[in-house]
Parts: structure tokens; C-alpha cells; sequence
């Protein structure tokens, strides 16, 4: 049958075994699962030296219902998907932030890179823009003009490995 400890509305800790030992809390169920609700924080803290393990053989969630959720790490992060695409939306907005010299590396090994901002202004500022492509490579405009310009000092330079051409429709 069921355990209860506390129903009655009486505020009480519960301590189980001491945390200067290697004593722990081992908790097993069936099918029902684990069910933790609170009306206040739920902390979970492993200490100075110790890791956080949660494992999940289903699909599973972090959700808030209100206010942001903030993963922070102190080293180095990865996330990744043993399968399958890794997304990543927000609904008012993405943004990445290098806050030092290493900046953002952005890697497509195999397929297309496709970056999509039909509709919009996309908007390059770099103080250096390298722009390199393989064979055949083509910046294409699809309405309007295509404006290349330096717009307060040096000069403009097309080169052609071979002999280029210049036409209008």
C-alpha cells in the first residue's frame, strides 16, 4: 500500500542518511514512475565535485510554463543527436553570441548549408568579408539590382582567372 508522510498540511524535512558518507537514495519503480511535484523550487544540487545525470529512454522535455530556462556550463557545452536533426527555433528570435576571439564556427561537412531569409533583410557586417566558393559559384539576385560598392574609401577589384565577360539582359 501507500506510504504517507505529512499529509495533513504540517511542514516537515525529510533527511535520509548523511551527505559525509558515500550513504545514497536509490529509487526504483514500475511502470508507474517517478512523480515529484512542489509548490516551491525543486533543487537539485551534486555538489562542488559531482555530476548530474538524467537519462531518458522516450522522448523527453525541459519546460517552463512561465519565465526563461537558462542551461549555464562552466566548460565547454555540446549538444548533439545520436539520430535525426538537431533544432533549434525561438519564437521572438535567435540569437549566438562568441563573447571572445574564437567567435562562432558554423560547419556543413556533407549536403547543403541553406541559410534562409526570404522576405527580409539579411545583414553582413564584418570588418573583414571573405567570401570563398568552390567550382561554379554564383551570387544571384533574383529581382532588383546587386550593388558592390566601397562606400568610404578604397578601391573596387573583379578579377577573373580567364577572360570574363560583361553583359545586361
Amino acid at each position: 500500500g501507500d506510504i504517507s508522510i505529512g499529509t495533513n498540511g504540517t511542514a516537515r524535512d525529510i533527511t535520509i542518511g548523511d551527505n559525509t558518507t558515500t550513504s545514497g537514495i536509490i529509487m526504483t519503480t514500475g511502470t508507474g514512475g517517478i512523480d515529484v511535484d512542489a509548490q516551491g523550487a525543486i533543487d537539485i544540487d551534486a555538489g562542488t565535485t559531482s555530476a548530474i545525470s538524467l537519462q531518458g529512454s522516450a522522448n523527453s522535455d525541459f519546460t517552463t510554463s512561465a519565465g526563461a530556462l537558462t542551461l549555464t556550463s562552466a566548460a565547454g557545452a555540446t549538444w548533439s543527436t545520436g539520430a535525426g536533426a538537431l533544432v533549434v527555433s525561438g519564437d521572438d528570435g535567435l540569437t549566438l553570441t562568441a563573447a571572445n576571439a574564437a567567435g562562432i564556427t558554423m560547419n556543413s561537412t556533407a549536403g547543403t548549408m541553406t541559410l534562409n531569409g526570404v522576405g527580409q533583410t539579411v545583414n553582413l557586417t564584418a570588418e573583414v568579408f571573405d567570401l570563398e566558393g568552390g567550382a561554379n559559384s554564383e551570387i544571384n539576385v533574383t529581382e532588383g539590382e546587386l550593388l558592390l560598392k566601397t562606400t568610404t574609401s578604397g578601391a573596387l577589384t573583379l578579377t577573373g582567372a580567364a577572360a570574363s565577360t560583361w553583359s545586361t539582359s
